[in-house]
């Protein structure tokens, strides 16, 4: 059967008129299993960036970051295998349809039902379809799988070590099992000791959820968007245009009141920190999730705040450089991208990320230099002007 489409462009009355097929490849690209969102992109957004992350972690080399063109490609090997998306820490590559949150309630739902939660990646035809599929283990984050065993009630995750090494992402089950060994690191620091997450080679029989109100609360991100799609077409040229863009307007500011970016993987780590902490427990400091420090004099040229890809860093006039914990996401480019090498990478505390703690970073403040005698606007250590500094 083929059909003709006539209408080929469709008018949006005082904006412009948009090609539907740019409409449609939008809706379409909200079913593939990888979200690519290159705003978020450490290396688009600063050529300056050192980040290699999702390139070195493709098992098929399938990655190629255009700077030029602000694009995120991947070429015809990509085997949409997520190993990216579990490694960007900014959200640039993300597993949607679900997303790791969506895939979270889904698992809830079934486990706080009396259901059986078993997970796998879609290659296993030994497995139930009625088990819950993912593109790979090693697209899991650590985030996400921390939440899952923290669970109150078992979750399956069913591979077999030999068939991963010999599938086709070839550095999955490792990924896997590197994510998996961190989580543990964690919980010991956390003093957790029970743990959801059980491994099998096989899969246990599975029990469907008992029937009620939590029944078809599953997978709400898809259903909700479909049902957008339905009911709410009258709607749709601010929503189609938010897409074709990328982001919507008020969010597409870059620069000093760019607006703040909550990334799926700290909303899941600051829901598990709510409701699983106390505060003694979280004042350990995570070595897998780091912050910006000031170890150096700052010049305030607020490079930083204008490259930070989620708008972690603020600053306010006469006051310094604020650092947002509850946004940041260790991802460094500010860190690269400081002109006077000022800034490095620290574990920071469980504690200031569930809190959402605003920390001064710079502190600034007007001098003189002791040197030359120039006035100078620099962080309270600073004692001399840059170009005294260098000679």
């Amino acid at each position: 059967m083929s059909f003709e489409i006539r209408v080929n462009f469709l008018k949006i009355e005082g904006v412009r008129i948009i090609n539907l097929e740019k409409i449609i490849n939008s809706v379409t690209a909200r079913i593939a299993p990888l979200s690519v969102d290159a705003n978020r992109c450490c290396k688009i957004n600063s050529p300056q960036s050192k980040c290699t992350i999702c390139e070195t972690n493709c098992p098929q080399g399938a990655i190629k970051i255009n700077r030029k063109q602000k694009q995120i490609l991947f070429d015809d090997n990509c085997l949409e295998c997520g190993l990216c998306a579990s490694n960007c820490p900014l959200g640039a590559i993300e597993l949607q349809e679900p997303t790791e949150i969506g895939l979270l309630n889904k698992i809830k739902s079934i486990g706080e039902g009396g259901g059986t939660v078993v997970l796998s990646c879609h290659l296993n035809k030994e497995v139930s379809s009625k088990a819950i599929k993912v593109p790979c283990l090693g697209s899991l984050s650590l985030e996400f799988l921390l939440a899952v065993s923290l669970l109150e009630f078992p979750v399956y995750i069913i591979y077999r070590e030999e068939k991963c090494n010999a599938c086709t992402v070839r550095s999955g089950i490792k990924t896997y099992l590197g994510q998996l060994e961190k989580v543990m690191t964690l919980r010991e620091a956390l003093s957790v000791s029970e743990n959801a997450i059980k491994h099998n080679h096989t899969s246990p029989k599975i029990v469907p959820p008992k029937k009620g109100d939590k029944e078809n609360k599953v997978d709400l991100e898809r259903r909700q968007f479909f049902g957008f799609m339905a009911a709410e077409v009258k709607n749709a040229p601010k929503t189609i245009l938010d897409n074709l863009i990328g982001v919507s307007v008020k969010n597409n500011n870059r620069g000093l009141d760019s607006s703040q970016i909550l990334t799926n993987r700290l909303r899941l780590l600051q829901l598990v920190l709510e409701k699983k902490m106390d505060k003694e427990v979280l004042e350990v400091s995570s070595s897998f999730h780091l912050s910006p420090i000031l170890k150096d004099d700052c010049y305030f040229c607020k490079a930083c705040i204008k490259l930070c890809p989620v708008g972690a860093l603020q600053y306010i006039e006469g006051q310094g450089i604020f650092m947002d914990n509850g946004y940041c996401t260790g991802c460094g480019l500010c860190v690269d991208a400081c002109y006077y090498k000022g800034l490095v990478l620290e574990p920071s505390s469980l504690v200031s990320i569930r809190n959402k703690d605003k920390a001064i970073l710079a502190k600034e403040e007007k001098k003189h230099c002791k040197s030359c005698g120039k006035s100078i606007v620099v962080n309270e250590e600073a004692e001399i002007c840059f170009s005294c500094k260098n000679k």
